[in-house]
């Protein structure tokens, strides 16, 4: 039964979201009790109607994401990594759920959102009208599911469990990972009858096209692949009209200016900056996107977005920040438009913190200058350590020639174990830590490519750098799309195996070292933080030990 309107004074929660949309009847969340807001004649008064738990009219358009990508796993460096380990076990379940205690699921709708998500969230405001679209929590999402919705999206990035991350801590898929066993129970959630469609987008979405008979039955309607900030409203309006295909391809890229700002926080902190990148590697998706820079005043909104929600430190996203403005045809990094950006984001009133997400490591070691200076901008320091995700991929210049040739650009590929080094030491200089990934079973790797990369972990960790390495599998994405995934059972050998122990025996040297100044957690928080990062990774050592030895494998690292 529905009560009868009444005038409310707007918390500044409500009237923030109330006061953004220049349209009536928003659907908003506050102390657990769904409200239609009508903005008040009077600015500071809102004309509320309490409906209760759920609203029987629903939401055209509601969107959501499973919960491995609404927490923050404690802030620990490369912390949604644990996203992906296995779901089988009671070990990772107990591990799991002390890292991703609190998950921003628990409002009913979400105060923090996965940054792609924010971004088809804005298209669609702008499309179809803001008061048709709300991002809801994976835990409430029944609750804005009523006869007027006629479409419920899901972002994803990992929904069968076979990204390169989850394939590797789950052995090639004999385990469940975390993401797929939350993307699985946000689907079994939805009503089974229904009269809406289920959409699937994000930047997962190329599973579905190698294992198209999950689309059927997981009961999705349609996958969503590409970019759609340019066409979000014409893709649903074709989705509601029943034209569409199951898997809907959008190979056009949109111009910078069809990017909306975002209207809701975004996890973390991300804050886009650019888009695409055009190194050429062939196994990266991010190489197929048109390289674009987002304005100033479109990441100006989105970092004030995030710091009126309490996030005051910046994670400024890219496939490359070292490719912004880029103008040089040997990929030397424009230092002077990359100062600048930080330089902004820096000024912005409440920012106390920030750094780039990716970056490559040829660029890195052309321009040491560059990252002397960005560290002064930042503020980097002893106890003020930057984090950055480069891809180290291979210690083999031969794979590298063959393979992602560019990305060594301004050197050569016979250079790479000298760009790589010199990279790491740059940043270990400054205070970056370079958490960086290699690819396991690239094609046509040999045995002597992998001892090629052992041996230059070995010679980093003698010098004494800082450094994470971690080893993925490979997975066929982009150019490399019609290559088989890395395959546990007959391409992991010996030399493979003393690779990820030597990588992880590296790992849980760099814990004991920096986790102190990596980590900015407090409390008893900490004291178990402590003890589940120094024991747990030597736990994961010695199960990677004991795994190799019923194989058959000798430890020659």
């Amino acid at each position: 039964m529905r009560k009868p309107v009444k005038t409310v004074t707007c918390t500044d929660k409500l009237s923030e979201y109330v006061h953004s949309t220049a349209r009536a009847n928003p659907k908003y969340s506050m102390d657990n009790l769904l409200y239609t807001c009508v903005i008040h004649k009077d600015k500071n008064k809102v004309m509320a109607m309490r409906i209760g738990g759920e609203d029987p009219e629903g939401v055209e358009v509601v969107l959501t994401t499973d919960e491995t990508l609404i927490s923050e796993y404690r802030n620990i460096p490369l912390g949604q990594f644990f996203s992906c380990v296995p779901s089988d076990m009671t070990i990772s379940r107990i591990v799991h759920r002390f890292l991703m205690p609190k998950t921003y699921g628990n409002t009913e709708i979400l105060d923090f959102a996965p940054m792609g998500l924010r971004r088809f969230e804005s298209a669609l405001a702008r499309d179809i009208g803001r008061e048709n679209v709300v991002v809801a929590s994976p835990k409430h999402v029944h609750k804005f599911i009523g006869k007027n919705t006629k479409i419920v999206g899901i972002h994803t990035m990992d929904p069968l469990g076979v990204g390169p991350v989850s394939m590797m801590f789950t052995s090639g898929g004999k385990y469940t990972s975390f993401t797929k066993f939350m993307f699985k129970r946000l689907i079994e959630k939805l009503p089974k009858e229904r009269d809406f469609k289920v959409i699937v987008g994000g930047s997962g979405t190329w599973q579905f096209e190698y294992f198209e008979d999950e689309i059927e039955k997981l009961g999705i309607d349609h996958v969503v692949s590409g970019e759609c900030d340019h066409v979000a409203g014409e893709v649903i309006k074709k989705i509601e009209e029943g034209t569409s295909e199951k898997i809907i391809r959008i190979n056009t890229s949109p111009p910078v200016e069809t990017i909306c700002p975002n209207i809701g926080a975004t996890m973390i902190g991300l804050v886009e900056v650019m888009r695409g990148c055009g190194r050429g590697c062939r196994f990266c998706q991010p190489n197929m996107r048109k390289a674009r820079y987002i304005p100033l005043d479109v990441v100006k909104n989105d970092v004030m977005l995030n710091i009126k929600k309490g996030y005051r430190k910046v994670w400024a996203h890219s496939d490359d920040i070292f490719l912004y403005k880029v103008e040089s045809k040997e990929l030397y990094p424009n230092k002077e438009a990359i100062l600048e950006l930080f330089k902004f984001i820096m000024s912005i009133p409440g920012v106390t913190y920030a750094n780039p997400t990716h970056g490559s490591l040829a660029a890195i070691a052309s321009s040491p200058d560059l990252i002397r200076d960005l560290s002064k901008v930042v503020g980097a320091g002893k106890n003020r350590w930057i984090g950055i995700q480069p891809g180290f991929e291979t210690g083999s210049p031969r794979l590298m020639e063959k393979t992602m040739a560019r990305k060594c650009l301004p050197f050569q590929p016979s250079e790479w174990q000298d760009v790589v080094v010199n990279a790491v030491k740059i940043l270990n200089q400054n205070y970056w830590m370079p958490g960086m990934t290699l690819i396991l079973g690239l094609p046509e790797e040999t045995d002597d490519d992998v001892r090629e990369t052992i041996e230059l972990v070995d010679k980093m960790e003698n010098m004494g750098l800082h450094f994470i390495v971690a080893p993925l599998a490979f997975v066929p994405l982009s150019a490399w799309k019609d290559r088989g995934f890395f395959d546990f059972t007959s391409q992991f050998n010996e030399v493979r195996f003393n690779l990820v122990y030597k990588c992880w025996k590296h790992t849980v040297k760099e814990i004991d070292k920096l986790f102190d100044p990596m980590v900015k957690v407090h409390g008893p928080s900490r004291f178990m933080l402590d003890v589940l990062a120094k024991r747990g990774s030597r736990y994961v050592l010695r199960h990677i030990e004991k795994w190799g030895m019923r194989r058959g494998f000798s430890i020659k690292v």
